[in-house]
């Protein structure tokens, strides 16, 4: 998907679509939401774009940019391994998580927003895998510890009974377990 740059008039609606995800659902993204989130009139919203498909998918460009491509691409310009590892811990703690498990519900029903998920996810896995890899030396263990955060992420942003602070002890487990010397002798 390529990310185009909202103008100034569109930022104010994305950012209200962002809102009303994280507070009430994907359920309630509408666009009389947007306009009263915005306090606007359809007529602006329009003026902003051409009809709510297009504002959908520049809401997905919008999230997955700012929300992910940003962030990865910060983390990757960190030279050494064990602080792109820190860095990556943090970023993980403080995603949109309401948002975003918003949007993996949408992304069941809409087939464009499933590829957007599916594409975050994989570019996801790829930086904690190349960190990983960085820090272990194991490109193939690097990735099934890659692929297990994000089932933590996508678990405690699809579950509703899960803290923060479960899930920053999830991910410290994680490291610890993760970065501790293999046992030759456990599968």
């Amino acid at each position: 998907m390529v990310v185009s740059n909202p103008t100034s008039p569109q930022l104010r609606y994305l950012d209200a679509g962002l809102a009303i995800l994280a507070r009430d659902g994907y359920p309630a993204l509408k666009l009389a939401a947007i306009c009263t989130e915005t306090s606007t009139t359809t007529g602006s919203f329009y003026y902003a774009f051409p009809n709510w498909a297009s504002y959908c998918q520049k809401l997905i460009e919008y999230w997955r940019h700012s929300k992910s491509d940003v962030l990865i691409d910060a983390i990757k310009s960190i030279d050494d391994p064990r602080e792109r590892f820190d860095a990556l811990v943090e970023v993980s703690l403080n995603l949109p998580y309401a948002s975003e498990a918003a949007i993996r519900i949408w992304s069941a029903s809409d087939p464009d927003v499933a590829k957007a998920v599916a594409e975050v996810d994989a570019d996801r896995v790829a930086v904690i895998a190349e960190t990983y890899t960085a820090i272990i030396g194991d490109a193939a263990r690097a990735e099934h510890i890659a692929r297990l955060a994000m089932m933590l992420l996508v678990g405690h942003e699809l579950g509703t009974t899960s803290t923060y602070d479960e899930l920053e002890w999830s991910f410290r487990s994680l490291v610890d377990w993760a970065l501790a010397p293999v046992d030759e002798t456990t599968p």
